[in-house]
């Protein structure tokens, strides 16, 4: 660093009144101009008589960004996020205040959108992990001149993790992107029509009974040309057996305390799984019993995967804290059937691979050039639509700050694709993530489908 930028940051360091953290990340903004942010601070502070307090953070996606957030003695219950560039244009300002009766809910009001969230605590690698939940959004979207074109809503359905999300027109007129519903008789039906920024769409139908029983069908397409389809049914015959179609490739699935086995559409064995090494070996019984009646659930595809690659299944009872082993071929998780398949995923794009090669992401999908190549045209996409508040959304899958990360990145997109290609996120945690990476990474989606 020359010296110039060190007596620079020096006397910023001694007037801005920031803390030490503060300090630090705005030194690392690309060639930011320091004194043009004392200034800007310095203005800040008069209109508040000084009595303000500042906390400032570079930008996880822009390196020329960064935000300092804005708190004041005499309106403590507002919070001002103020985006800046380098040169300290003024990017955007976001308003936080809380939700009236909700005290463990707040809300960013921000240009044409509005985000309720909620804080939880929640028990992570030993810790305890704040994390914010989705509740609801409203979103306006103009055109270049400031026409409203349209109004988006996303709000809670009946079933935890899981929204409801519709268009609604300047006319009246109302577009359901996300429907949920639940019957009497406890049939849960999740019908979406989700059009990406580039025009792709994205159409899916999914329907599970209380047996366990259920069908996915989901065709991607743009410009009226399919990219890609796929349709799935897994039909419980009994405890014992089960139907499993995909894409009218029928199989037979047959449970035993000890083992499953698939079999073609002429009777014979396509492939078994020990139950006994699996699962039994690895859990009490009471937790195989849990893990058991999980794979119940599983298509014959997904059957196919694990007979191939995972080797031990252990029972998490904390479900945030699910893993996956890709060079020894476990997952560690819980009972909840689609964070099993995105750590699935995880072990069908590494298996094999020794815990370095795991690390530096050397998998059959997310190191691929095609599936780099559209992630990345998408994600462009994404980024230059939306402001922080949404990509914090998807953030564990656009964090490309550093290699390590943006590695995870194209492994974590990958294995929560390969999920949905089976059956919606019913997480309460992480519902919206999902939502809005299907609807924004399609095509991303659909290299999956038919890699």
């Amino acid at each position: 660093m020359k010296n110039l930028e060190i007596n620079g940051l020096v006397k910023f360091a001694k007037t801005s009144g920031l803390n030490g953290y503060s300090i630090s990340e705005i030194a690392k903004v690309k060639d930011i101009d320091l004194n043009g942010a004392l200034k800007a601070i310095g203005k800040i502070k008069k209109s508040h008589n000084g009595d303000v307090v500042f906390f400032a953070e570079k930008d996880l996606y822009d390196p020329d960004k960064f935000r300092l957030m804005e708190w004041s003695k005499v309106n403590d219950k507002e919070v001002l996020i103020k985006t800046f560039d380098n040169k300290m244009n003024l990017i955007s300002t976001d308003k936080v205040v809380p939700v009236a009766g909700k005290p463990a809910q707040s809300k960013i009001i921000g240009k044409d959108f509005e985000v309720v969230l909620e804080g939880h605590a929640v028990p992570k690698d030993g810790d305890v992990e704040r994390m914010l939940e989705s509740i609801s959004e409203t979103r306006q979207i103009r055109d270049k001149d400031g026409r409203l074109l349209r109004t988006e809503y996303l709000t809670p359905s009946e079933i935890d993790g899981l929204h409801n999300w519709k268009v609604v027109m300047p006319d009246g007129t109302v577009k359901p992107i996300i429907d949920v519903k639940k019957s009497k008789n406890g049939i849960l039906t999740v019908t979406k029509d989700m059009e990406a920024l580039d025009g792709t769409v994205t159409k899916s139908k999914y329907r599970k009974l209380p047996d366990g029983s259920w069908a996915m069908r989901l065709n991607i397409s743009k410009d009226g040309k399919i990219l890609s389809g796929r349709n799935v049914k897994h039909k419980m015959i009994s405890a014992n057996e089960a139907e499993s179609t995909i894409n009218g490739k029928k199989y037979r699935v047959l449970y035993s305390s000890d083992e499953i086995k698939l079999l073609n559409a002429k009777g014979e064995t396509d492939c078994v799984i020990d139950l006994k090494s699996l699962v039994d070996d690895n859990n009490t019984p009471e937790n195989a019993l849990k893990l058991k009646n999980m794979l119940k659930e599983c298509s014959a595809d997904e059957l196919q995967v694990i007979s191939k690659k995972l080797k031990t299944l252990e029972y998490n009872p904390n479900k945030i804290d699910a893993f996956a082993n890709c060079s020894a071929g476990k997952v560690s998780t819980g009972d909840d059937i689609f964070i099993f398949r995105h750590e699935m995923g995880h072990i069908d794009d590494l298996f094999g691979t020794v815990e370095n090669d795991c690390a530096m992401g050397r998998g059959i999908y997310s190191t691929a050039q095609e599936f780099v190549d559209i992630y990345s045209q998408e994600l462009n996409m994404f980024m230059k639509e939306f402001p922080q508040t949404q990509r914090q959304y998807v953030d564990y899958f656009i964090n490309h700050s550093n290699l390590e990360t943006s590695i995870q990145s194209f492994q974590e997109t990958a294995a929560e694709l390969l999920a949905s290609n089976k059956s919606p996120d019913i997480s309460r945690l992480l519902g919206t993530r999902t939502e809005y990476l299907e609807r924004y990474f399609p095509q991303t989606r659909s290299y999956l489908i038919n890699a």
